[in-house]
């Protein structure tokens, strides 16, 4: 097992929840949005056993109406679109009725309230969860013009994107359209913040999470519109630049300058773009 999935099999708890993190204190709580959306991960990996105890916990943390809760304990749809797509994957490989009454509850209110959405002035990030559910992209396509105003987090960013590479948009679209100069920090990393245009909020620093979710999404992007050459070396150069932070026992800080706080999120886009980009057997000795 390479070290980050080693980390991970350690940040699951009995209960089979994922926690959302590991400081100098110990284990965070168990949470539902890393928990759902670690479980298609673990499968690419082969890890049936750690997804499958994943999806039991999940389906024991659903509300009656078919909401997740987030770490606060009140529902939220950001986090149920992770559930979903955890018990879409699960569901898809064991056909286990459990994970279908949980599934189907799950997106009975995760349409209509993703219908809902018109993005305005909050962050794109439920434009992953509108990819989790096969919707159209319609509002998410305009946000960056519309409704991109002050700076937003690049990890907010990098699931607009991937909401919108999901909903089915060409991926020479969004590097054309959505991710033209785009710039890194003087650590060679995604910077942490973004104005419209890609403009860097630079005393803020770089986010090694990001720069792992820009390159498992890169990488999907170039193949398919057959990159060559330099450009298709960014995700690998982007890889390896975060790999130089991955702790020592796997865990994935958010920023280089908090080290000592690693996140599930970070290692999930890690693994991620570590099988893109090399494969199931990259870490084997």
């Amino acid at each position: 097992m390479n070290p980050t999935l080693d980390w991970v099999s350690r940040a699951q708890k009995p209960s089979g929840g994922i926690s959302a993190w590991r400081t100098t204190e110990g284990w965070g709580p168990e949470y539902p949005e890393i928990t759902g959306y670690f479980i298609p991960t673990l499968l690419k990996y082969g890890e049936i056993e750690m997804a499958t105890r994943a999806a039991d916990w999940l389906c024991s943390v659903q509300f009656e109406n078919g909401m997740f809760p987030n770490l606060h304990g009140l529902p939220a749809v950001f986090d149920t679109g992770a559930a979903t797509e955890g018990l879409k994957a699960i569901h898809g490989l064991t056909l286990e009725k459990k994970y279908k009454k949980g599934l189907v509850l799950a997106k009975s209110q995760l349409r209509p309230r993703l219908l809902a959405y018109k993005y305005k002035s909050e962050p794109p990030v439920l434009a992953r969860g509108q990819g989790v559910m096969g919707m159209a992209p319609d509002a998410a396509m305009e946000w960056d013009t519309k409704h991109w105003f002050g700076y937003v987090r690049s990890h907010y960013l990098a699931y607009w994107l991937e909401g919108l590479y999901r909903m089915g948009v060409p991926s020479a679209t969004i590097l054309s359209h959505h991710m033209e100069g785009l710039v890194l920090s003087d650590e060679e990393l995604i910077q942490y913040e973004y104005a419209r245009g890609w403009v860097p909020l630079k005393r803020i620093g770089g986010d090694i999470c990001a720069t792992l979710q820009f390159s498992w999404l890169l990488s999907l992007l170039f193949h398919d519109t057959d990159a060559e050459g330099m450009q298709a070396q960014i995700p690998n150069r982007l890889f390896d630049t975060a790999s130089h932070y991955v702790q020592e026992d796997g865990g994935v800080p958010l920023s280089p300058s908090h080290p000592d706080k690693s996140y599930s999120w970070g290692a999930k886009y890690y693994l991620d773009a570590a099988f893109a980009l090399k494969g199931r057997h990259a870490f084997a000795p």
